[in-house]
């Protein structure tokens, strides 16, 4: 009965949609959902904060605190259509144009397929093998989120918020099969932010539903709605921080300053980047309500109050995290993040870091155009193409046009950005759309603050999306500027050329295509592999060798960026008498050694690598050997390590 649980968060999503409507319209209740969304993670963090404090993140615990919240929003229902007199007017029906049916059915379908393609394949990123589903596993068999040794210091020091929610679902439900919903969730969140967004800076409806199909036909988001990812989850608390920045700046209501510092908080604790992103948007809009309100000392002083407060509720809201880097690293962010960063930080390196960062969105099915675009780019930049001072470790530039989750790229959506920065200045201009350009230069702020702080990466395509998810509104803005017969026969032709082409991303997704019989009827476990096949059987054979002597815990010896997450996921399969097999990492030489206090050597040691450096190798006789995994077995009796030599398990 536990996968019945999903429905818990569900019915909560809902119950909170109900009490933050006003009218039955689909911005309304567009606006309700997206308060929703941060009131549930708000929701998810602190409770795990406490239930980790208590040791209590087990399935008795976490269900409490879900009934608890459940029964909560039931009565806050109740108590508001009492209050309301179930006054809510409705004007959901109403006559659709043509191309208002086209967004609104594409919409759904995209929603309707992406969420059938989180459904039917577990997760396989490659970064979810190795850090974002072994964290939550970890987690699980602690009862807490402190942090712990493992030779994959990510699953300690990267924000932990997308994945307290997998947490969630996965004690609620008992296994991972919902896994992915926490990002399709946040994509639908996100389309609902691109229609109230737009309304906010002041677009009519037809720009509206311009706005939220520019959302949902991302390529990238379109990938990334089926998997255990964080940037959608990321993109939908900066994007609402930005949508209740705007308000603050029109109206100084308290219940936006505090959804505000909301977005701001979850946003910091779901993804580093959001450190930069969300600098940049707060900066242009605080500095656009200071301004607005300078004339007025008491007005001005109570913005800045407002500014404060939010910016005080946020840390508030990360403080655990932080706290627990602090203990580790002797920083909040850690030490690790200096790797990341780039080390030249001249004009010239930056002017071509932005020049190579949106080089990763014009890749096109044409290996030809691309060969060429990659030559001019050679000319163009010369030595500062694979700068080492801010390219990453071991890759160098390239253009390519991919359907993976890592590297896809937004073509269409990237040319018509580049022709919305036309719009800045004729935006200026116009006193009606002034709040509007500072919103557009928070976003041009985001973009150079990135590429000035963060190395050029292959992958970083994935990083950007909240800059696309922002910019939606502005783009809505470019494709709608002609007016006339012939400006929306344009307008038109570039919304169909952007739903179409978004179909081959939701129909032939490299790791989850959904047109295929690759998911009907195989065994779920060589899902998990799709983009490393070569492993499943090696994985396979290891833990069933294991299996056969039923230990509850097995040690690890992994690298810095092998996939862990399908041990765990293949011992769950192959329970023994009812007792879950766990994991903990050993021969870890990294700064988490220190947290290590089992000072125990595990009967059974799972290796990726070869075990030779290790102190405790020759206490170890190989039991089964392949290419990509090794099993090993502890041949003395005694198992205590003699004093001293915890340090370097």
């Amino acid at each position: 009965m536990k996968p019945i649980l999903i429905l818990l968060p569900a019915t909560v999503y809902i119950l909170l949609t109900l009490i933050f409507v006003r009218k039955l319209v689909f911005r309304e209740i567009s606006d309700a959902l997206v308060k929703a969304h941060l009131v549930i993670f708000a929701f998810i963090a602190v409770s795990t904060e406490f239930l980790s404090l208590l040791q209590a993140l087990s399935f008795p615990g976490v269900l409490v605190a879900w009934l608890l919240f459940l029964l909560v929003c039931f009565v806050a229902v109740i108590l508001l259509i009492y209050q309301r007199n179930h006054n809510l007017s409705s004007a959901l029906i109403r006559k659709f144009t043509p191309l208002t049916a086209i967004l609104v059915g594409a919409i759904a379908f995209l929603l309707a397929a992406t969420f059938a393609t989180a459904i039917v394949y577990p997760t396989n990123n490659w970064d979810s093998m190795t850090y974002h589903m072994p964290r939550v596993v970890h987690w699980i068999s602690n009862n807490n989120i402190s942090f712990f040794t493992t030779a994959i210091t990510r699953q300690n020091y990267q924000m932990p918020l997308a994945e307290f929610a997998i947490m969630h679902l996965q004690i609620l439900t008992g296994f991972d099969l919902y896994a992915n919903l926490v990002q399709w969730v946040s994509f639908l969140v996100l389309i609902c932010l691109g229609c109230v967004t737009a309304a906010e800076l002041g677009l009519n409806n037809r720009q509206q539903r311009i706005s939220a199909i520019v959302i949902a036909t991302l390529p990238m988001a379109i990938l990334q709605a089926s998997s255990t990812q964080n940037d959608l989850v990321v993109s939908s608390f900066v994007m609402s921080f930005g949508l209740f920045m705007l308000r603050i700046g029109k109206n100084l209501s308290a219940v936006d300053v505090l959804l505000a510092a909301i977005s701001l908080g979850l946003a910091l604790l779901t993804k580093g980047t959001a450190y930069l992103y969300c600098a940049a948007i707060g900066t242009s809009l605080a500095t656009y309500v200071l301004l607005k309100y300078r004339s007025d000392r008491a007005r001005f002083l109570k913005a800045t109050v407002a500014l404060s407060f939010v910016v005080f509720v946020a840390f508030a809201l990360n403080a655990g995290h932080l706290s627990r880097n602090y203990k580790l690293y002797g920083h909040p962010l850690s030490t690790e993040g200096e790797n990341y960063m780039n080390t030249d930080m001249s004009a010239s390196a930056l002017l071509a870091n932005i020049t190579r960062n949106c080089a990763l969105h014009l890749g096109i099915p044409s290996d030809r155009i691309n060969y060429y675009l990659e030559r001019a780019m050679q000319v163009a930049l010369g030595s500062q193409l694979n700068n080492s001072k801010t390219t990453w470790p071991g890759t160098s530039f390239r253009i390519f046009w991919s359907r993976h989750e890592d590297l896809a790229g937004n073509v269409i959506h990237m040319l018509i950005a580049l022709l919305s920065v036309v719009l800045l200045p004729i935006l200026w201009r116009q006193k009606h759309h002034r709040r509007a350009a500072w919103y557009a230069i928070g976003i041009m702020f985001s973009s150079v603050l990135y590429c000035w702080v963060l190395k050029w990466q292959p992958w970083a395509s994935r990083l950007h999306t909240p800059l696309f998810a922002m910019a939606a509104p502005l783009l809505a803005m470019t494709i709608t500027a002609k007016t006339g017969r012939i400006g929306k026969r344009i307008s038109h032709g570039i919304v169909l050329c952007m739903v179409f082409y978004s179909l081959i991303f939701v129909c032939a997704n490299k790791s989850r295509p959904l047109v295929s019989t690759h998911w009907y009827g195989k065994d779920r476990m060589k899902l998990y592999f799709v983009n490393r096949p070569s492993l499943f059987q090696d994985y396979r054979n290891a833990i069933n060798v294991v299996r056969e002597a039923a230990p509850q815990e097995v040690g690890m010896y992994l690298d810095v960026d092998d996939w862990e997450y399908p041990f765990w996921a293949f011992a769950q399969r192959t329970l023994n008498n009812g007792i879950a097999m766990t994991f903990r990492h050993v021969g870890v030489n990294n700064i988490s050694r220190a947290i290590e206090e089992d000072t125990s050597l595990p009967v059974f040691v799972i290796a990726t690598k070869g075990i030779d450096s290790w102190k405790h190798v020759l206490k170890y006789t190989s039991v089964y050997t392949s290419s990509s995994v090794s099993v090993f077995k502890k041949s003395v009796h005694n198992n205590v390590i003699p004093a001293g030599d915890g340090d370097n398990i």
